[in-house]
């Protein structure tokens, strides 16, 4: 995505005044929101993503992968973990549910 709210973040050192870093918050936003293919937008020059690429960035430098491999759960593992939890649900119910009737006769 060349444009939007994104993950993207930067750490500002503790010493930097707070205007500095509200004049960067500000600029960030402004920038990661414009859309490059705007021309009457505010910023027909480029965005964020632009300029970055502009010096060579990536994307990659930090780790983040915009689309990364698929990793979810297969369904019949999924299928299994459901009757799994079922199984085991229903014995503890049932060895608690004899527990209290033994208790219960031995009144």
């Amino acid at each position: 995505m060349s444009f939007g709210l994104s993950h993207h973040a930067i750490g500002i050192r503790k010493d930097i005044p707070k205007e500095v870093v509200d004049t960067i918050s500000y600029w960030m936003n402004i920038l990661m929101s414009c859309n490059p293919l705007d021309p009457l937008g505010p910023c027909p020059d480029g965005n964020f993503a632009s300029f970055y690429e502009g010096r060579g960035g990536t994307g990659k430098e930090c780790g983040y992968v915009l689309y990364p491999a698929d990793g979810t759960i297969a369904p019949w593992a999924v299928a299994c973990i459901a009757v799994v939890s079922v199984i085991v649900a229903s014995l503890l119910l049932s060895l608690i549910h004899c527990y209290r009737i033994k208790r219960q006769e031995k009144k």
